[in-house]
């Protein structure tokens, strides 16, 4: 279960796992031992079968306070090329009752054109609120609405850095906060200048 890109931390905190073994993996949090670290143990582990439509994982997002899973990867029609490792996979589908009776709500074909200049597929993912935060790995952001899937727009680098980002390169690349306001906070990893990217986007 070590190494890999494929990690997500439910609000539960419990730790689910995508990736090499070609399965989903859920460590469940066990509590805090005396020195306040938290306990989890292999022994407690759930493993789940690659669901359909997939072949293989290479991402997996959980929300408990739903029970919504939204898993991405490759598919036989799509599969995996080594190529492109660290991508997120082709296409996103979201199940809803995941921990009862797993049921496919939609799926998005994700943005994935090799030929581009410069290239254009996803190289990290998050939810938050009501949507779903996909980035490219030159910086651009893909937004879609979580309950139907639809694409709202792409939010991409302004004038304040110059309309430019610097290449996404690490797993958990992107994250996102729903103020009180309404307004959404998102960060993305630049990784030619050292920096982090905050848009501010209000829908």
């Amino acid at each position: 279960m070590t190494g890999g890109w494929g990690w997500w931390v439910d609000v539960k905190d419990d730790i689910w796992r995508t990736g090499d073994a070609n399965k989903l993996f859920r460590l469940r949090y066990g509590g805090l031992d005396k020195q306040g670290n938290p306990i989890y143990a292999y022994a407690d582990m759930q493993t789940y079968p690659v669901p359909a439509p997939f072949t293989e994982l290479r991402r997996a997002i959980y929300d408990a306070d739903d029970d919504t899973m939204y898993l991405i990867g490759y598919t036989p029609d799509v599969p995996f090329d080594k190529r492109y490792w660290k991508e997120v996979g082709r296409p996103l589908v979201r199940y809803d009752h995941w921990s009862k009776e797993p049921r496919q709500r939609y799926t998005i074909d994700l943005p994935w054109d090799t030929q581009s200049k410069p290239l254009s597929t996803l190289i990290g993912l998050t939810v938050e609120g009501q949507y779903v935060f996909a980035v490219e790995p030159v910086g651009n952001v893909h937004v879609y609405d979580r309950d139907s899937g639809k694409e709202i727009g792409v939010i991409k680098p302004g004038a304040e850095v110059g309309r430019a980002s610097g290449w996404v390169d690490v797993p958990n690349d992107v994250t996102a906060a729903r103020r009180s306001n309404g307004e959404y906070l998102v960060f993305v990893e630049e990784d030619v200048r050292g920096k982090m990217m905050m848009y501010r986007w209000k829908p």
